[in-house]
Parts: C-alpha cells; sequence; structure tokens
C-alpha cells in the first residue's frame, strides 16, 4: 500500500472517531487519545520509516489544531485540552522515534537473513498451501530450473516424484497440523531433463509476512547415493569374492594376526575362523619354512607383493603344501596389514614332484635316467678339471637279454632289469652313480677312480651276476658285458667318454660277454676293413644314420651370421663317430657320394626352411657337391625337385662345387648358367688351389668365391700376398669373398682390412647340431665381433 494513503488512513481514522465521540458527549475519556497511537502501529507493522515519522508529526499536528477547534466549538478548559494534545503528542514523537530505531534493525537484520539464504548451499523453499513463495538459488538449481520465476507460484508437488508425492502431502499435512517436522526425509524429484535427483529435506512450520507457511531446507545428495551405492556395490563384490572364494582369504595385521578369514580357511587347515581371529598366523607355518615366511611377510609390509609356497601345519597335524599371494594393505597411504589368498596346492605338488622324478629317472627300476646322468656327468666334468681328478664312466649292456624277454616275456624281463638295478646299486654303494640308459643298458659314473679303483669295482659287479635272479620262483642267470672310459685319457667330453665306454663294452662282447674292458682307440674304425664300412656306410644312407653339423658363415664387417655350410657326420652305432676323412672316399670309390648328396641336399634345405619358419629369416645354407654327383644324372632336376619338396627359396642355397669341376668348361659352363636361372647361389670352393680360368670365371653366374684354408692358416707369415691377390681379383670380378679356416682373431681382423666379406672358421665357431646352432647363434644373431 502506498505510503500516502497510510498517512491519510493514519489522521481520517483517529480525527473521526473522536469527532463522532465528541458529537454525543462533551466529556471524553483521557484512553480516547490514544487512537493517535494507531498510526505508528499501521506504519510498523508496513516497516515504512518514512510513513511513521511523516504520519506522526501530521497526526498531532492536525490532532492540535483540531483540538482548538473543539474548544472553541463544544467549550471546555482549553488550557487542559491543549495541554493533553501536547503530552499526547509528545508520547507519540517518542513512540514513533523508538519505532523508527527498531524498525531500521529489523530490516538490517532481515537484509542479513535474506542474503544468507539467497548465498546459502542449502536448498530453501517456502510454500504457503503448498504454493511456493520463495526459492534461493541454490533450490532452484536443484530443480533443474535458471529463473526465480519458473519456481514461485507454481504447486511444491509439481517437483515431487510421483511415487514419493502421497508421502510428501501427508508429511506436508502433518507439519500444518504441528504433528511432526523434526527430521530429515529423503524424496525424489523429476528434473526437466528427466535426470531423477534425491533430496534430503527438512520441511518446518513458519510465519511468512503473518501467514502460516512451511519452510523446506535440505540438500542435494544424488551424488552422494551414487556414491554410497557403489561403496555399497564395492562391497558387496568384496565380500562375495572374500565369501565365496574357492581360496582362503584371510586378512592380517601389521603384527601377522588375523583380522578377518573366509570359511575356506576350515578345509585349508581344520580351523574354523572364529577359532583363529585375534592369533598369530606364525604357529600355524610348518618349522621348517617359517623364517622363510616371515621374511616374506616383512617385504609384504614394505610394499611388496609376494608369491610364497610354504607347508602349513594341519590342526589334525598333517603338513599342507600351499601358495599364498601376500598383497599389502594401504589405508591413507600407510600401510595397515596384508590381504593374503592361500590355495592348497599339495596334489599339484605331489604332481610336479612325480613329474620332476620321471624327467630324471628310469619309471621302472627307479634309477637316474640320461638326462640325469649326462648332467650330472658334465658337473663333475667341471669339478674333475678344476681338481685335477680321474673319472670313469662304465656302459653296461646284458648279455642275451632278448632270449629272456622273448622266452619269459616282457613283464619277466621287466622284473630282471629291477633285480639287476638293485645289484649294481649294492656293488657301487656311495662310489659313484648308476643310472639306466635305456633297455637293458645301465652305466655308472664314478668320480675320483682312476683305471685301478675302476677295476676294482668292475670285479665287484661282475660278483653280483655270479648268483641267479630269482623271477618269481623261477631262477635265471644274467651276465653282462661292460666297457670303461678314462677321463681324461679317453675323452675330455660327456659325449666322447659315453661313446668310447659304449665302444669298450662291444669290444668286450667281441671278447666273449660276461667280461669287460678298458677303451682302446685301436677299437676305433682303423680295424674295419674297406668293405664293412662301405656296407655300414649304404645300411647308414639307406636308414638316414648320417647327420648333419652345421658351421656359421660370418659377416666380417658386422659380425653377424649370414648363414651356414652343411657338413655331413656318421656316428656308427657300434663304433662311435666316423670322421669324413674315413667314409667319404670310400663314398666316392663307390658312386654312393651321389645318394649321399641328395640326402644331405634335402635334409639341409629342409633345416634351413624350418629355421626360416621360425622366424629366422635371410638365412643362407651352403652345400657341397662332389664332381661326381655334379656330372652325373641332371643335378639341376634334383635341387629343383629338392627345393620345391622343401618349399625353400631358391635364392637361399648355396651350392659349393671345386675348380676341379670346371676342367669341362662348356658342360660346366651349362650347368652354372642352369642353377642361375633356377635362382640357386653358386660358390667356388678352395679357391687358389686348383686350374680356374679367369677368363672362364667371368662370364660364369658364381656368387662367391671361398679362399682356401691352407692360405688363411699361414696368413701371419707368408700367404699374405697371395690372400690380399686374391681378395683384389675377386672384388674386381664383382665376386663375394668367404675365408675359410680362420683359427684367431688376426686372421679375422687382417682379411676384414683387405676387404674379404665373410669367414667361418673355429674361431667363430666349430660345426655344430642344428638345435645347437639355434640356442647359440641364431637367436642373437651375432656371433662374433672382429
Amino acid at each position: 500500500m502506498p505510503s500516502w494513503i497510510l498517512i491519510a488512513l493514519s489522521i481520517l481514522i483517529p480525527l473521526g472517531i473522536e469527532f463522532i465521540l465528541s458529537s454525543f458527549s462533551h466529556n471524553k475519556p483521557e484512553s480516547i487519545y490514544l487512537l493517535y497511537l494507531i498510526p505508528i502501529i499501521i506504519f510498523v507493522f508496513h516497516y515504512d520509516l518514512k510513513a511513521v515519522l511523516v504520519g506522526t508529526l501530521l497526526v498531532n499536528v492536525v490532532h492540535l489544531l483540531g483540538g482548538v477547534y473543539f474548544i472553541s466549538f463544544f467549550g471546555g478548559n482549553a488550557v487542559d485540552r491543549f495541554s493533553n494534545h501536547i503530552g499526547l503528542a509528545m508520547v507519540s514523537l517518542l513512540v514513533a522515534l523508538t519505532s523508527t530505531r527498531l524498525i531500521k534493525e529489523l530490516k538490517e537484520s532481515e537484509e542479513r537473513y535474506r542474503s544468507v539464504i539467497q548465498i546459502s548451499p542449502q536448498i530453501i523453499f517456502i510454500h504457503q498451501k503448498h504454493q511456493i513463495v520463495y526459492a534461493n538459488p541454490a533450490a532452484i538449481s536443484a530443480v533443474g530450473k535458471k529463473e526465480e520465476s519458473e519456481v514461485l507460484n507454481k504447486s511444491i508437488f509439481d517437483f515431487v516424484h510421483p511415487l514419493d508425492k502421497e508421502i510428501f502431502v501427508n508429511r506436508t499435512n502433518d507439519i500444518y497440523n504441528n504433528q511432526r517436522g523434526d527430521e530429515f526425509v529423503e524424496y525424489q524429484s523429476i528434473r526437466p531433463d528427466g535426470e531423477i535427483i534425491t533430496l534430503e529435506l527438512l520441511g518446518t512450520k513458519i510465519n511468512y509476512y503473518g501467514k502460516p507457511a512451511i519452510m523446506v531446507v535440505g540438500k542435494d545428495i544424488t551424488e552422494q547415493k551414487k556414491t554410497l551405492a557403489q561403496l555399497v556395490e564395492r562391497e558387496e563384490r568384496y565380500r562375495s569374492l572374500f565369501s565365496y572364494s574357492p581360496d582362503a582369504i584371510v586378512t592380517l595385521d601389521l603384527d601377522g594376526s588375523f583380522v578377518s578369514l573366509n570359511p575356506q580357511v576350515y578345509p585349508l587347515c581344520g580351523y574354523y575362523p572364529e577359532e583363529l581371529i585375534d592369533r598369530p598366523f606364525a604357529p600355524l607355518v610348518d618349522i621348517n619354512d617359517l623364517d622363510k615366511v616371515l621374511i616374506e611377510f616383512g617385504k609384504a609390509l614394505t610394499g611388496e607383493t609376494i608369491n610364497l609356497e610354504f607347508k602349513l601345519t594341519h590342526k589334525q597335524g598333517h603338513k599342507v603344501y600351499v601358495h599364498a599371494t601376500t598383497i599389502p594393505i594401504k589405508v591413507k597411504d600407510q600401510i595397515v596389514g596384508a590381504y593374503c589368498i592361500v590355495k592348497d596346492v599339495s596334489e599339484q605338488k605331489k604332481m610336479q614332484d612325480r613329474i620332476t622324478y620321471l624327467a630324471f629317472h628310469d619309471d621302472l627300476t627307479g634309477l637316474p635316467n640320461r638326462y640325469m646322468f649326462n648332467e650330472t656327468l658334465q658337473n663333475t666334468l667341471s669339478q674333475c678339471e678344476q681338481s685335477q681328478q680321474p673319472l670313469s664312466v662304465f656302459f653296461l649292456d646284458l648279455d642275451r637279454f632278448k632270449r629272456i624277454n622273448d622266452n619269459l616275456g616282457h613283464d619277466m624281463g621287466d622284473l630282471l632289469l629291477e633285480q639287476v638295478a638293485q645289484r649294481l646299486q649294492q656293488a657301487v654303494g656311495d662310489e659313484g652313480l648308476v643310472a639306466r640308459q635305456g633297455g637293458d643298458e645301465f652305466i655308472l659314473l664314478l668320480k675320483g677312480k682312476g683305471r685301478e679303483d675302476s677295476e676294482a669295482i668292475v670285479k665287484k659287479i661282475l660278483d653280483q651276476f655270479r648268483n641267479p635272479f630269482n623271477l618269481r620262483g623261477l631262477e635265471v642267470y644274467s651276465s653282462t658285458s661292460i666297457g670303461i672310459a678314462l677321463y681324461p685319457k679317453d675323452g675330455e667330453s660327456s659325449i666322447d667318454l659315453i661313446k668310447n665306454a659304449d665302444t669298450a663294452m662291444y669290444q668286450a662282447k667281441t671278447i666273449g660277454r660276461n667280461t669287460y674292458s678298458f677303451y682302446h682307440s685301436l677299437y676305433g674304425i682303423h680295424n674295419l676293413d674297406t668293405l664293412t664300412l662301405e656296407n655300414s656306410l649304404r645300411k647308414a644312407i639307406r636308414e638316414e644314420e648320417l647327420i648333419l653339423h652345421f658351421q656359421p658363415k660370418v659377416d666380417l664387417e658386422t659380425g653377424r651370421m649370414i648363414g651356414t655350410e652343411a657338413l655331413t657326420r656318421w656316428n656308427h652305432p657300434t663304433f662311435g663317430w666316423i670322421p669324413p676323412s674315413e667314409f667319404i672316399p670310400i663314398a666316392r670309390e663307390t658312386g654312393l657320394i651321389v645318394p649321399l648328396g641328395t640326402l644331405v641336399l634335402e635334409k639341409a634345405c629342409r633345416q634351413n626352411k624350418e629355421w626360416h619358419d621360425k622366424g629366422y629369416k635371410d638365412l643362407l645354407i651352403a652345400i657341397n657337391v662332389s664332381v661326381l654327383q655334379f656330372k652325373t644324372g641332371d643335378i639341376v632336376k634334383t635341387i629343383s625337385e629338392v627345393l620345391d619338396k622343401t618349399k625353400l627359396e631358391p635364392h637361399y642355397l648355396i651350392i659349393e662345387i671345386t675348380e676341379s669341376v670346371l676342367q669341362d668348361v662348356e658342360e660346366s659352363k651349362e650347368i652354372i648358367n642352369r642353377l642361375g636361372a633356377l635362382g640357386v647361389r653358386v660358390s667356388l670352393d678352395d679357391f687358389g688351389t686348383g686350374y680356374s680360368s679367369l677368363s672362364v670365371l667371368k662370364h660364369l653366374p658364381i656368387h662367391y668365391l671361398k679362399i682356401d684354408k691352407s692360405f688363411i692358416a699361414d696368413i701371419n707369415m707368408t700367404d699374405q700376398n697371395i690372400v690380399k691377390a686374391i681378395i683384389e681379383m675377386g672384388m674386381n670380378l664383382n665376386f663375394k669373398l668367404v675365408a675359410e679356416g680362420i683359427e684367431n682373431k688376426e686372421q679375422a681382423k687382417f682379411l676384414k682390412q683387405h676387404g674379404c666379406h665373410y669367414g667361418q672358421g673355429y674361431y667363430f665357431s666349430k660345426p655344430m647340431l642344428a638345435e645347437d646352432i639355434e640356442k647359440q647363434f641364431v637367436i642373437r644373431e651375432e656371433v662374433r665381433n672382429v
């Protein structure tokens, strides 16, 4: 209401009442003058400071003037009446001034309160009869609105989720009826974008501008609820993992005492979880494992995740093998304990021990097998080399064991082998290692035993065979032939010692069985006549007994292996390793060199393709081809068929020929040209020892010249100029130069300095089996820096 209307009313109302009263009586009570406090009450009620001051002043002026009029019109004591008017005016002004100060303070307090409400992060609604009359910014934002006008005069129920509306209405009515309203309640609300939020609200009954209203105060707890829900879900997941895990899960404090345990602890150690709470874990650990377990637990408390296997002591007393993963527990970056996931691995441990046992032991006799024997022999050889101790290897083969197997059956043969193993162990005792080589063969290792000690033990062994073996009530006599090789006289490697002991064993059988024989080099191939060797070689080619060794070819500039040369080796089943110098001449004389060459060609190509398939790309393979193989039949066709069969690409194959092949220039030229057209590379071997014509060489598709090793051997003395001339000539003809027979760094360095491209020889590596090449060179590629 405008101030001027208030002022007019405050003047007219008291004057009008006084005029009416005066019309009926000239004697008015003094209390009538209290009517002039009405404007003050009106003005104070409307909080209008200006109206209070102006209105009160005007009322009293009019009242004084009106008093004069009343005196003259009605008569009476003018002095008394005027004095009363003066007194009332003073009181009115005093009340007005006081009211003005109070109103000012009230307005300032209201402004402060309103400011606090406006900036409060709390949601504040005020509604009267369910219609919103006030909403602070936090409330407006919470319900998804931007402007106050979007909220004011709207029903408070419009902002309540339909599912919660009935509860909200009932609670609002209760608050209006002063029944309750002193607790927070959660309600859901739908924002304009469809998002459902959760509000925590408290309703309080208030007077708002003189009318009853409800003030709703609260906050948006949507994110809090989501976080709480996530925490609850995580807790439930953790509890599920903890409770239903097939493994035992425990929580330990910093002292190693149990804080919590899941039910799987009981089948693991026989204790219920409640029996172990607050007890230390240490008494459950086997005493032999306790120290290492405590050490590893200490590491876990420093922040490491620890995996450990050890033994627990079950409540019933037996041992349980477990695998434990210990994980530190961090709270506010402080380690407060550890989780421990414990799995029973007793069965796996038994299986693993069994597998390990079988890997190194013979399943029938329980003796160490050949793998364990070879590993032990190699370790013992290293010790003997350092201590200069002797060593002996026995190779035993039962005489006529096949007859026992055939006549009595394999089960009786197995029983005999078991008893033989027991007798051998009795004879050797703690002086050596007894192993089963395979079949009816046994092998022994005696450390620190020379010839005399070995003879004493071998006699004990033969004595064990003098008595019959009892095979399920049947007495059976058996004997053995024994070969003995001594370290270092008969070999310095495990392969040589076993091979020579085997050779000596066959000699013992030749002598007459049931005896022993020490190895002698004369037992080798030198005692074989040419016919016997030829027949053995035919059989070796037919049954593919010949094996390949590979010698790396090295880029002298980088030290990287670019390929290998395939070399034939023969391990005779009776006489052991026969050197190529013994069987290659016989192969040439008998024509066996052709099928032998084809066999080597196929094996070498297949091995090189296998390396390629394993990812060792670009490796070359070089194969020697004899003059007879080169000129007999169709060598190009043979090579083409082998390449098709092995799937090796032609440009990875190098055929090495000697200068003697070039004696028939036209024929050789045609074959070499055909090989070149096929994509196969050709290398001229032993260059410098033959009579090849340079005019012919420059017209042949030859890729490599191989400098003969005889020049390399004396490179530090007299042949430097010859080697330099060969290198220079080869480079002028655009050939790649290969030097063979490199045995020391000086030779390799000289060849590199003068432009030789590739080299091979014992300085880089001796010829090796394919698997050894892979292990030592192919994987790391670099052989040796020059």
